[in-house]
């Protein structure tokens, strides 16, 4: 098993004292970063500093365990899948696919099923750099209110700058766990759900709970039989299959509405699925 000595860098002064054992586990310490909201720790041994762990290098140092080990140690793999998406706020380079997208196409297909009104409650997980949202907006489609939930806070603020008004409003939390003040009639998300480990299932059953009756999920994925980490050893992908998605579906509870197909730009295609919840 790694530990935090194995990912040693030389000695730098911190704005912080905090420290951190170099025999304790890596997903200690990714989980004293994310809850202190820093990149770094000291690393001391008897009480003298010997080097310094960077958030990064422990996150792609999970990269050299077999990955059915990791997926047994979903705790640890799980900081590590998200530790990218949390650092904010976004750059459209490194969220959807090196080339800054709209979300027109997303929306259209949305449009044929979610029935939109001045009487719905969004919410959209993983909202980026609010791509859909713009074209949401563009297209002057009516609705009570707008929440995006994303897991970076930086991604937050920069949101809340670029869209300051009362009916659309963005919240700091994880899909799997966070809380919702009302329910909401429509679900959205694009190109968020393939990065969830290990599995969507979580994800869609906290929203199933938190869902109004009849609510419409409208999400994307990459369709496939893949799951593992791309080259950089730290962005998890898992693809789905159209069978697959339905045994979720049949799971967690919700009905499947229809497939879809959503091209956000030329070459790049996605599965969209859309369930709802029983009324």
């Amino acid at each position: 098993m790694k530990r935090v000595g194995d990912f040693l860098s030389p000695l730098e002064p911190l704005s912080h004292s905090l420290s951190i054992s170099p025999d304790a586990s890596p997903e200690e310490a990714l989980a004293l970063m994310r809850a202190r909201e820093i990149n770094r720790l000291t690393v001391t041994e008897n009480g003298t500093p010997v080097g310094v762990v960077r958030r990064g290098d422990l996150a792609r140092g999970w990269a050299l365990v077999p990955l059915e080990q990791r997926l047994r140690d979903s705790d640890d793999d799980w900081e590590r899948s998200r530790a990218r998406w949390e650092m904010g706020p976004p750059e459209w380079e490194s969220l959807t696919w090196g080339r800054e997208a709209t979300g027109d196409a997303f929306i259209e297909a949305a449009r044929r099923y979610a029935g939109f009104g001045p009487d719905k409650r969004i919410l959209e997980v993983g909202p980026g750099y609010g791509r859909l949202l713009k074209a949401f907006l563009a297209r002057e489609i009516p609705f009570a209110h707008y929440h995006g939930l994303d897991i970076s806070k930086g991604t937050c603020a920069y949101l809340r700058e670029q869209f300051p008004r009362e009916d659309i409003t963005f919240q700091h939390g994880e899909v799997e766990s966070a809380s919702f003040e009302t329910g909401f009639d429509v679900v959205l998300s694009s190109a968020t759900f393939k990065h969830l480990f290990p599995s969507i299932e979580p994800a869609l059953m906290h929203l199933r709970s938190s869902a109004n009756p009849g609510c419409i999920l409208c999400i994307d994925f990459l369709e496939g039989t893949w799951t593992g980490y791309e080259p950089d050893n730290v962005t998890f992908v898992h693809m789905y299959t159209r069978p697959q998605l339905l045994e979720v579906l049949d799971r967690v509870g919700l009905e499947h509405v229809a497939f879809d197909e959503v091209e956000h730009m030329p070459g790049i295609t996605r599965l969209l699925m859309v369930a709802r919840k029983p009324v």
